[in-house]
This record gives structure tokens, sequence and C-alpha cells, in this order.
């Protein structure tokens, strides 16, 4: 029994290339995907901690009036923007915005110089 023979050409492997790296593409954008919206849960879930009624509870060299608003606010504001990413994977997230305690830090030892 003999099989067909099968010619490669050079449009047929263009093609198969092609066919790969739009599957290879599609996984790598739906793990990116995934990886937003498990990074928006989490910033969701820190924001529940720093709302009202929240249970969290900050060392005294960092607290100052209004911090947990601020950190409210600002994870919520990370929560909407990887939301925001995951349903635009192919775009580029930027840099990440300071959190509030860290900008106090960094202020902090400005004054001091």
């Amino acid at each position: 029994m003999s099989f067909p023979r099968v010619r490669f050409r050079l449009r047929f492997m263009m093609f198969a290339v092609a066919v790969l790296a739009m599957c290879m593409g599609f996984e790598r954008l739906a793990r990116r995907r995934a990886y937003f919206l498990e990074r928006a849960a989490v910033e969701a879930d820190r924001a529940i901690d720093f709302g009202p009624g929240g249970m969290a509870c900050l060392r005294p060299e960092v607290y100052r009036e209004g911090i947990y608003e601020e950190l409210y606010a600002y994870h919520v504001a990370q929560a909407d923007r990887y939301r925001l990413a995951a349903s635009r994977p192919w775009l580029p997230l930027g840099p990440e915005p300071r959190d509030p305690i860290e900008r106090k830090r960094i202020s902090a030892t400005d004054e001091h110089r």
C-alpha cells in the first residue's frame, strides 16, 4: 500500500505557519486576559479591605488622616484599570502608578534632602 505523495509548496507552508502563529497568539492573549482578570479581583478585594467597614489596619508609621480613603480609591482605580486591560489584552498596560503609601515615603524622603 502506498501513500499519495504530498507536495509541500511554499504557499502551503506559508499558510501553515500563519495559522500556527495565529493560534499561538490567541493562546497568549487568553492567558494575558486571565492574568488581568485575576489582578482585578485581587485589587477589588484590597479595595474592600480599605473601604467603609473594611478590616485593614496600617502600621502607625504609615497612618495619616485620610489614608484609608486614598487607598480605597487607589485600589478601585487599579481594579478598573485591570478590567479594562482584560477587555483589550492586545494593548500595552503602561506603568503602574504609585500607591499613596509609597508616595508618602517618597515625599518624606524629599523633605529631608
